[in-house]
């Protein structure tokens, strides 16, 4: 007996570590194709790039800080994973492989422990099972779950790791073990709390799940009530202290990010929260599939024999109506493919999944690879055109990255010469701030507390996450140049028709240019640099060009008819 004993354990354990690197590489492929469709670009988007900005910095000793000397902000929206990479920054000063693969493994690891719950539901030890298959061959064919979760080098990845995890932890039967599971539940609760400010309405909804499953399996207000004492208590002072800190190192109790990218108008974020969900069920109809059956299939969970299947059809359908729910408070983000839906998409599948298998659909290998086949080519973002294409919807998003970091690198050596480097207004502010020596201020608010904070209802005629830019605010701290238009051009004649402003960044700056007082402050001109085969074009302000070395730098202004 004890060597079948012995024979069975290790076959489960054969199987678990196949099914771990059967998930491994699925997720590498995916990430493969996801870097060949996004520009072939290893250093993240650009605001992986704002987080790498504070990463170098605080490893660096100088503190959470945009710009070294700078004022404290907190222009990041996850401090746990801005502490992770801080740690990579210690070996390099260029981790962004070490961030990918931190995210790889990450990701690999919870897609692991989900497909091996989602094995152990339909009590199938096969190494690849068909509903394994179904659900990882999903997520590859999903635009964007990777994209976001591991090649963007956010915080994505561990976000949507910390929310399976505590999922998963919900889900365990260790009736054995429940002292070990609750402790887990408390250091996941902790995490969540340190790695998005979502957490505060997240760990609230894994506390009330926590207490729904004891009261199913004791019928008692009582156990289940006590069963959360701790779990509480441990939200509680993990968001006291952090709120406590962040008010006295930041002076604010939410990141600055909140407070430039949120409006306190809620009507308007809640018809914007609805237009992203309807956006997200275009790019991955499998999330409206997988509501619609949860939500038709309520009673006959509810009628459900199984404890246990009845608790995750009813916690994993929690989880899918919630990752809902939270745009429609804040309105959503600018980004292409969902992003704020991706950490979840992993559990909305698994909802499809358990609540096809309530309708007595037969998930076999045959219905896998049939249903694969057609959604690699059906879907609106199909991997079979991204391939085509190379490219998705999210491409610029990298390009957005390396072409400001080009950019700054060559104002570093073009105003080498001068007496110092000018400070520079940028709308996107990641990798202009990565790359850049000197002072860079960021127009939108993100890395700017004085912006960020100027007006609680953003412009309403400017994108998602672009609406904090307000004049009042920028005309008391007028950054020496403004990138707005221009480039660098080689020395020959200017074309003034190439310095043009499209109408992105006209509503994003307010149309600024065509003021009266910017004229009076800032010109439109050709910078050269004597050492140079290249010039600038650029709006700089008045003051700069009369500071510069007229050794080296000459200017001509430029007429710009805005």
């Amino acid at each position: 007996m004890s060597n079948k004993g012995y024979d069975l354990n290790k076959d489960l354990l054969k199987n678990h570590l196949a099914r771990f690197f059967l998930v491994f590489f699925g997720v590498l492929f995916a990430t493969f194709v996801a870097w060949f469709t996004n520009g072939k670009s290893l250093i993240g988007i650009d605001d992986a790039n704002i987080y790498m900005v504070y990463m170098r910095n605080f490893a660096n000793g100088h503190g959470f800080v945009y710009n070294i000397g700078g004022e404290r902000v907190e222009g990041f929206t996850s401090l746990l994973w801005t502490v992770v990479g801080a740690s990579f920054f210690s070996v390099s000063n260029h981790p962004e492989i070490l961030l990918l693969i931190s995210n790889i493994i990450i990701v690999s690891y919870c897609l692991w422990k989900l497909a091996s719950y989602l094995d152990r539901y339909f009590n199938d030890n096969r190494l690849a099972t068909p509903f394994s298959l179904l659900f990882i061959g999903s997520l590859v064919l999903i635009p964007g779950y990777f994209e976001w979760t591991v090649l963007s080098l956010m915080e994505t990845g561990l976000w949507s790791c910390l929310l399976i995890l505590t999922t998963l932890c919900l889900l365990e039967n260790n009736k054995n073990n429940h002292r070990f599971v609750d402790i887990k539940f408390c250091m996941l609760i902790t995490l969540l709390v340190f790695c998005r400010p979502e957490s505060m309405l997240w760990c609230l909804f894994f506390v009330a799940a926590k207490f729904f499953k004891v009261f199913q399996n004791t019928k008692s207000i009582k156990q289940g009530l006590l069963s959360i004492v701790l779990p509480l208590i441990v939200f509680i002072i993990s968001l006291v202290g952090l709120i406590t800190w962040r008010e006295y190192y930041f002076g604010f109790p939410l990141p600055n990010t909140f407070y430039a990218k949120v409006s306190s108008n809620l009507v308007t974020n809640f018809f914007a929260g609805i237009k992203y969900n309807v956006s997200s069920f275009h790019v991955n109809p499998l999330v409206l599939l997988s509501l619609l059956l949860v939500a038709g299939n309520i009673y006959a969970v509810s009628k459900l024999k199984q404890k246990s299947n009845q608790y995750a059809l009813f916690l994993t359908g929690g989880v899918a109506f919630l990752t809902l729910a939270i745009p429609l408070y804040s309105g959503g983000d600018h980004f292409e493919l969902s992003r704020f839906i991706q950490p979840t998409t992993p559990l909305i599948l698994i909802a499809l999944l358990l609540n096809l298998n309530l309708l007595k659909v037969k998930v076999n290998y045959y219905f896998s690879v049939v249903f694969l086949v057609v959604f690699s080519f059906a879907n609106a973002q199909s991997i079979y055109m991204n391939l085509k294409n190379q490219r998705s919807l999210i491409t610029h998003e990298w390009g957005t990255a390396k072409k400001d970091r080009y950019r700054s690198k060559k104002l570093n050596t073009f105003f080498e010469k001068n007496f110092q480097y000018p400070s520079q207004g940028v709308i996107a502010a990641g990798g202009s701030a990565f790359a850049y020596k000197g002072f860079t201020n960021d127009l939108l608010g993100l890395n700017n507390v004085e912006m960020a904070h100027a007006s609680s209802i953003k412009n309403q005629g400017a994108t998602k996450n672009h609406a904090s830019f307000n004049k009042d605010v920028f005309y008391r701290q007028l950054p020496d140049i403004l990138w707005i238009s221009g480039g660098f051009f080689e020395n020959t004649a200017i074309d003034k028709n190439r310095v043009t402003i499209n109408n992105f960044t006209a509503s994003i700056v307010q149309d600024i240019y065509k003021d009266s007082k910017f004229r009076e402050k800032y010109s439109l001109v050709v910078i050269r640099n004597k050492e140079l085969s290249y010039s600038l074009v650029v709006f700089s302000s008045n003051n700069f060009l009369n500071s510069l070395n007229d050794n080296i730098y000459k200017y001509k202004m430029i007429e710009f008819e805005g």
